[in-house]
């Protein structure tokens, strides 16, 4: 995403996705994961569509983010968020890029493969609490 006079997302000719994946998040207060989640799951359809099957699906009110989404609130959104992004990646990245603890992972594994052992080690290294690492407990 490019904040210039014209946006450029990654998956899709517009930006509309992802602008309602903001509104969504502004709604809920939080990241919006599932509804993220839902928006990728999509087949097809048009991103309304998409957003308002989305917003049902995880309990977020749809007029809400529809508000946001044609309104200056969305603007404000898409602005910063790309905003944020011409900063934090100044230059073209690839997709998947993965980081931990915003190291990427070509510096964490210099000539290493994307295994998922790899990555679950290196994830588990920082001491994060989950079932999948060999010395975390979990307290429920």
């Amino acid at each position: 995403m490019t904040y210039k006079l014209n946006y450029s997302c990654v998956d899709e000719m517009t930006c509309d996705p992802e602008l309602y994946y903001l509104c969504a998040q502004a709604v809920k207060g939080s990241p919006a994961v599932d509804f993220l989640a839902c928006e990728d799951a999509a087949e097809s359809g048009k991103a309304a569509d998409v957003a308002q099957k989305c917003a049902s699906s995880t309990s977020l009110d749809w007029q809400k983010i529809s508000t946001c989404f044609a309104g200056d609130q969305g603007k404000s959104l898409i602005q910063t968020a790309s905003q944020y992004i011409d900063k934090r990646f100044p230059s073209p990245v690839g997709i998947p890029r993965i980081e931990i603890n915003r190291d990427p992972w070509e510096t964490l594994c210099k000539g290493c493969n994307r295994t998922y052992a790899l990555l679950l080690k290196a994830l588990c290294a920082t001491g994060i609490q989950a079932g999948a690492c060999p010395n975390s407990t979990i307290v429920v």
